[in-house]
């Protein structure tokens, strides 16, 4: 009878992992669909070429008013997902992961989410007389429907930006951009996120290494998979795993 039991306990275990494991996939599977069509998802493309994804600054116009919940959801799924050991099908910007474990962000970290906004930063500290460009300490934020003026100090609308003090615009600047402009619904992300994954877990891992327990490898290693692949008999002969092969390959 105690047998009976504990392999009852034990199948109910299972089932229960299992259910977990297929409902993370399912909703990684949406949430994955709803930022690839970039329609009223709460992360948007970073870079083309990199297929990363941020913080959506304009998720309120985007996904509504309850677009905080949004977040707060994302946030514990990806928590989920990491306690599980399922990898997302996307990457997280870099400045998004440094965020998540607590490091420092800065100017470098512009590059990846806007080059554009990085080239004008660099050449901004990089060369004098700034005060023809007539730049002061705030920023336009402009939506779907309105443009507004966010200072980045006080008064900042009413401070010039000059040479003695153009490293600090840039560096507010910069702030604003990678988390300011997006801290309520990093608030909620992050929360969501702990909620699930006690902080203490992460300490040892830097950026890059956990982008890789989040997301896994892109790269496909054609040779370990065939070092490590074992074919039955009645395939000796066959033109099968020569295929598999090149199709494996391939996928790089």
């Amino acid at each position: 009878m105690v047998d009976a039991s504990l392999a009852l306990i034990i199948a109910s275990q299972v089932l229960f992992y299992i259910a977990c494991i297929l409902g993370i996939l399912a909703m990684r599977r949406r949430l994955r669909q709803d930022i690839e069509r970039n329609n009223a998802s709460p992360m948007r493309e970073a870079l083309m070429e990199h297929q990363t994804y941020h913080i959506n600054p304009n998720s309120r116009v985007d996904c509504g008013e309850d677009h905080i919940t949004y977040f707060f959801t994302a946030g514990r799924i990806v928590g989920r997902a990491l306690l599980e050991g399922v990898p997302w099908g996307f990457h997280f910007t870099l400045p998004l992961l440094k965020i998540l474990l607590g490091f420092p962000v800065g100017l470098d970290d512009i590059e990846l989410i806007d080059p554009v906004m990085y080239r004008n930063l660099v050449w901004l500290v990089r060369n004098a007389d700034v005060e023809s460009l007539a730049l002061d300490f705030s920023v336009t934020i402009q939506d779907a429907h309105s443009a507004r003026v966010v200072d980045l100090v006080p008064g900042g609308s009413k401070l010039q930006v000059t040479d003695a003090n153009k490293r600090d615009y840039v560096q507010k600047r910069a702030r604003f951009l990678l988390v300011e402009s997006v801290s309520e619904q990093l608030h909620a992300f992050l929360t969501g996120f702990y909620d699930l994954v006690p902080m203490e877990l992460l300490y040892l891992f830097d950026p890059e290494e956990f982008d890789f327990l989040l997301s896994g490898s892109d790269v496909i290693d054609a040779a370990d998979w065939e070092r490590h692949t074992k074919h039955s008999s009645n395939l000796k002969d066959s033109h099968a795993p020569g295929l598999s092969k090149q199709r494996i390959a391939g996928f790089n």
